[in-house]
């Protein structure tokens, strides 16, 4: 409750946006316990894009893997 409380606290005072993010056609709006707070719709917001990577890809973003 009192997690809710500082969330609608800070949308309200514009602190956050209210864009989820959307991986692999899949967001975390479905389960969320917090939806009828930030009362995001997805036919006027924006989901924050995200890309997946393997772990290649990850290693190689962070300078791990020799090359």
């Amino acid at each position: 409750e009192r997690k809710m409380l500082q969330l609608v606290e800070e949308i309200l005072s514009g602190g956050i946006d209210v864009r989820p993010y959307r991986l692999s056609g899949k967001s975390p709006c479905s389960y969320c316990e917090y939806n009828s707070v930030c009362r995001f719709d997805w036919q006027i917001n924006d989901y924050n894009p995200l890309v997946s990577f393997g772990k290649t890809e990850v290693l190689e973003k962070m300078d791990v893997v020799d090359g």
